[in-house]
């Protein structure tokens, strides 16, 4: 612009030092990323935050720039304790990321999966996110199938199409919803799944899919009456779909509804929106209670078990308890009992939210509340036998998504654990409640691609490790878990260094930190999972794993200030 006008008064454009001070300094703006390498790392625990910034909605996503804070209240006990080996923490032992890194190998074109029809997108669901979030009924003999396919792209495409069907384009917002979700799942044949290319690629082809499903929804709630004559909508409030159903055992209207459930959990965990992720709920609530989903009754009939999964899928569990609410819960074969023991912790943990929120409000007038304590004392009554029982079930291992749904019945069971564990403050059981909680993730199943045309699908997709899990709406009972463990490795090291120990309570001192290093690992491993095809959650990872190298580097610190033969 200014070289124009310089033209125009027919002058040579010439570059002169300016006079004012010098060059303008912008204020930096370092990435998380970037400030992470220059902290040194004993600044994480410097400023404690609350014990309540835990509860927190989206602590840990990749979201804001911000460092992670501890100050959990825990005390040492020494009934935890066994024997064992001495403990070093050391970076090395940290579980590494999923992909190989080949950053230095030959660079080759990323590549996206894509599916030829609806049938391949549903049966690519039963595989990947059914497990993890049963909204729609249980699958059809074979169903659960990955037929996926290499994505190919026109130069004016802003889709990848499948090489076998190029012209199909799903137009459920359903089916947009799963393609939205199935796109961040890497493809096995992509040769650097890691490198910033595929992951922006993935990401792309995410992001075209979820707004194409949201611009469903609109369409498929918009009225005729309101564009022709807007006087007559008021009194019709009827809406036409002109497409037919995707699924058969489930209602065409209800397909709305469970796009915007799914999209709820795209918004959180790949891009970390929690603004956008309340609207999509408050979305899919509204939308559930139109079609009456939440007033059902025993009748049977074609759409009874969709009707009840999509709700109990929908429900918000501070709501749970509302009497407005009487559609009995879903089915499972293989265990009977699961739907209800799921919502019981759903219950537990919105309690246990509410009396955080309580908390918080409590320390910032500070004011010494007692009642605030006795209920703690009786949650923990609550939740004790829960956990109890809880901890009392045996899920065998299962290979693969069947008609009974045995891999989802386990995956609800873990989540149940999860939630149940997460719920509990009590300084006495936070440890024993962090070690559940890493065990239950861990114990949680992987998906099980099949494709019946290729026999050796399944060793192929064995270059990405583990295939990701999806749906990590729990995935903040992770970092809670992390938490307790580091600051209980910190807590530990501080008394060693204080209080130096004999010979015997010094084993089992080291057993204690190993356990815990354990159960650290094991949440990273879960979390370095989910984060392949979950990108916010790999600020929850990267989070942790820093915390993880502070305390082996004040591990290391105190080892060197300790005496000679102790």
């Amino acid at each position: 612009m200014v070289k124009h006008h310089v033209q125009i008064r027919g002058c040579d454009c010439v570059y002169t030092a300016s006079k004012r001070g010098g060059a303008r300094r912008r204020k930096k703006h370092a990435s998380s990323e970037g400030r992470i390498e220059q902290s040194p790392p004993n600044e994480l625990l410097t400023g404690p935050a609350p014990v309540v910034s835990l509860a927190t909605p989206g602590a840990g996503l990749l979201q804001r720039d911000e460092q992670l804070d501890f100050d959990m209240d825990f005390d040492f006990d020494p009934n935890f304790l066994g024997n064992s080996e001495p403990l070093t923490i050391d970076n090395g032992s940290l579980p590494q990321p999923m992909f190989q890194d080949t950053s230095e190998q030959e660079v080759e074109n990323p590549v996206v999966r894509t599916y030829a029809n609806d049938e391949d997108i549903l049966g690519a669901y039963y595989v990947y996110i059914h497990p993890y979030f049963p909204v729609l009924p249980p699958p059809f003999l074979h169903q659960a199938i990955d037929k996926l396919e290499t994505g190919l792209r026109g130069p004016n495409d802003i889709l990848f199409h499948s090489k076998s069907n190029p012209q199909f384009q799903t137009a459920s917002p359903m089916t947009l919803a799963i393609s939205t979700l199935l796109s961040l799942i890497p493809h096995p044949d992509d040769p650097n799944p890691a490198s910033p290319e595929s992951i922006l690629l993935r990401r792309n082809q995410a992001q075209v899919f979820a707004q194409m499903a949201i611009d469903s929804v609109e369409l498929e709630n918009e009225m005729i009456e309101s564009i022709l004559d807007p006087g007559d909508a008021l009194s019709s409030q009827h809406t036409h779909i002109y497409r037919t159903q995707i699924h058969p055992q489930v209602r065409l209207e209800a397909e709305s509804t469970i796009a915007l459930l799914l999209l709820c959990t795209y918004e959180y965990s790949e891009r970390g929106n929690i603004s956008k992720m309340r609207k999509r709920c408050g979305q899919a609530l509204i939308s559930a209670m139109d079609l009456g989903l939440h007033s059902k009754n025993t009748e049977v009939y074609d759409y009874a078990e969709s009707d009840r999964r999509i709700w109990w899928m929908t429900a918000p569990s501070i709501l749970l308890s509302d009497p407005r609410f009487t559609t009995p819960l879903p089915a499972f074969a293989s265990d009977p009992d699961v739907w209800s023991v799921f919502l019981e912790a759903q219950r537990v943990i919105a309690t246990a939210t509410q009396f955080v929120i309580d908390l918080e409000a409590s320390l910032k007038m500070e004011s010494h509340n007692l009642t605030l304590w006795a209920q703690m004392a009786e949650l923990e009554k609550t939740i004790e036998p829960l956990v109890q029982h809880a901890e009392k079930w045996s899920c065998s291992n299962v290979d693969g998504m069947d008609v009974s749904e045995r891999v989802v019945a386990k995956s609800l069971r873990m989540m149940t654990r999860i939630k149940l564990n997460s719920s509990r403050f009590s300084s006495k059981v936070c440890m024993q409640s962090a070690f559940n909680i890493a065990q239950s993730f861990h114990a949680l199943p992987f998906p099980q691609p099949f494709d019946p045309r290729n026999s050796s699908y399944r060793a192929e997709t064995k270059q990405l490790n583990s295939p990701p899990r999806m749906m990590p709406i729990f995935a903040c009972c992770a970092m809670q878990s992390s938490y307790a463990m580091i600051m209980l490795c910190h807590k530990t090291l501080a008394i060693k260094q204080a209080s130096p120990f004999g010979d015997g309570l010094r084993k089992r001192t080291d057993k204690l930190l190993l356990q815990l290093h354990d159960g650290i690992k094991m949440i990273l491993d879960a979390l370095e999972n989910y984060s392949m095809a979950n990108e916010a959650l790999t600020g929850m990872r990267d989070q942790i794993r820093m915390a993880v190298e502070s305390v082996a580097a004040t591990q290391e610190q105190s080892s060197t200030l300790l005496p000679l033969g102790i």
